[in-house]
């Protein structure tokens, strides 16, 4: 490793941590004076409080990592001008793409520990957050799973859902199993899927088998029931594409596919999955970028402003190419992909201006 990649590769992994650190104390500020109401009102410990929010810091850390990225590179690069070391540096023959290639294997680095990051800490961190705002701070219907496998234990009976589509709002190969008070098994309903109406479940496809008394089956077209929770249950256990990695993600897609019914929304999660991170790369190549063209007489200040408002509208782009994939207007692995793709254009364009 070259001097001046080392050196400008140090100064910005210490600014890195500087900033995140900054951002993830005023984020969980925020969130804490948001929040610590609701703790308290239903009388949960101060420990609580505190390990909630400790196991919200991965999330924060995998929302912020890019901008901190770009705000590092922006810093050093304003320090390093304010101290003429880009000028120093320029004399000595160094051109900007020689100056931008520390920031390249800086981006990179910052791209894959976040992906290892998203894919080891954040799916059990958020996991548990979730359990602990909505199973004690809210009091929910205590639904368990992460949108397949999902299981409610009611009174005197148990429920299994396969999967859930929350876009169609239908639950798949329904399963409810009625216990006596010995805990013998009396009646099953299996069930192809189910749809939430008027505060009952309408189970279609439906085999029933009653064990009271001997072994009697039938077959329904339908059954109303009541399953104990709502749709809205259901939905707020399969929207959480953060607390599983992309392997859990495909794996319901695939599921779903197998199923017959279409599960862009959770491929589109599972691809931004590996396309987010290396938008750590790209900010932190427009963050170089606009260091080395600032105008003479322009503050360190006016080019942070210049790249919050392109991390804002990546952000915005983002989201709305992915609400394009979940709606199947994109297919999924271009909706991930498409804020990268004309950020990654912009990047080049301000590089290629350098020159």
């Amino acid at each position: 490793m070259k001097i001046l990649t080392r050196y400008i590769g140090f100064s910005l992994a210490r600014q890195l941590f500087v900033m995140l650190a900054a951002v993830v104390v005023i984020y969980l500020a925020i969130d804490f004076f948001e929040k610590i109401d609701d703790f308290m009102d239903q009388g949960l410990p101060f420990s609580t409080a505190l390990w909630f929010f400790a196991l919200r810091l991965p999330l924060v850390i995998s929302q912020v990592a890019p901008v901190g990225v770009l705000l590092s590179v922006l810093v050093v690069f304003g320090i390093m001008a304010r101290h003429n070391e880009i000028i120093a540096l320029r004399c000595g023959g160094a051109g900007s793409l020689r100056l931008l290639a520390p920031v390249l294997v800086f981006a990179l680095a910052a791209t894959f520990a976040l992906m290892a990051f998203m894919e080891t800490v954040l799916p059990g961190a958020a996991r548990k957050a979730n359990s602990i705002w909505y199973g004690q701070v809210r009091n929910e219907t205590p639904v368990a799973g992460r949108g397949s496998n999902i299981w409610y234990a009611g009174d005197g009976f148990f429920v299994h859902v396969g999967s859930y589509l929350a876009a169609e709002k239908t639950a798949l190969d329904v399963t409810v199993a009625y216990l006596d008070e010995n805990f013998n098994l009396v009646r099953r309903l299996d069930a192809v899927s189910g749809v939430y109406d008027q505060n009952l479940w309408r189970l279609v496809g439906v085999l029933e088998q009653d064990l009271a008394d001997g072994l009697k089956m039938a077959h329904l077209q339908e059954a109303w029931v009541d399953l104990g929770f709502s749709d809205a249950d259901l939905t707020r256990v399969a929207r959480r594409p953060e607390e599983m990695d992309y392997s859990l993600l495909m794996d319901h897609a695939r599921t779903i596919e197998a199923r017959g019914y279409n599960a862009s929304r959770h491929r589109a999660d599972a691809h931004a999955k590996i396309a987010f991170p290396f938008v750590c790369v790209i900010m932190g190549i427009i963050g170089g970028a606009l260091s080395l063209r600032k105008k003479r007489g322009e503050g360190l200040a006016v080019t942070i402003v210049w790249g919050m408002g392109l991390a804002f509208a990546y952000w915005v782009v983002h989201s709305m190419s992915l609400s394009l994939g979940y709606a199947g207007r994109l297919p999924p692995l271009g909706a991930a992909w498409a804020a990268n793709g004309i950020f990654a254009l912009l990047a080049f364009s301000l590089v290629r201006r350098l020159e």
